[in-house]
C-alpha cells in the first residue's frame, strides 16, 4: 500500500526568519521553530503580553541612554610592595663522604 504524502498543515506552520539576520546566521532549529512562535504571538493574550514586554525593554534602554555618563574611578593606589626577607644563615659545613668506590667490572 502506498503511503500518504503529508500534507502542509501536517508539516506546521512556514518558517518566518531569513537565514541570516543582519549578517548574523539564525540556527536552522530556531527558524523552523519561527513559524510555532508566530502562531502563537497571534493569539490576543500571548499578543498583549509580548507588547508590554517590549515597552519595558524600550523603556529600560531609554533610562540607560539618559543616564549621564559616568566619570571613570581614580583607581586605588598600588600597595607598597613586601621587602624582601633577609638570607637565611649559612648552613652547617657538611662532612665530606667517603668517596665511592669505582664497580668493578668483568
Amino acid at each position: 500500500m502506498a503511503k500518504k504524502k503529508k500534507s502542509k498543515k501536517d508539516k506546521g506552520p512556514k518558517p518566518i526568519l531569513p537565514k541570516e539576520i543582519a549578517g548574523i546566521k539564525v540556527p536552522k532549529k530556531l527558524r523552523k521553530e519561527s513559524g510555532k512562535i508566530a502562531e502563537i504571538a497571534r493569539h490576543p493574550v500571548v499578543a498583549e503580553m509580548m507588547a508590554v514586554g517590549i515597552a519595558a525593554v524600550v523603556a529600560g534602554l531609554r533610562e540607560r541612554k539618559a543616564e549621564a555618563p559616568r566619570a571613570p574611578e581614580t583607581p586605588e593606589a598600588p600597595e607598597a610592595p613586601e621587602a624582601k626577607r633577609s638570607p637565611k644563615a649559612p648552613a652547617a659545613p657538611k662532612t665530606p663522604r667517603a668517596p665511592r668506590k669505582p664497580a668493578s667490572g668483568s
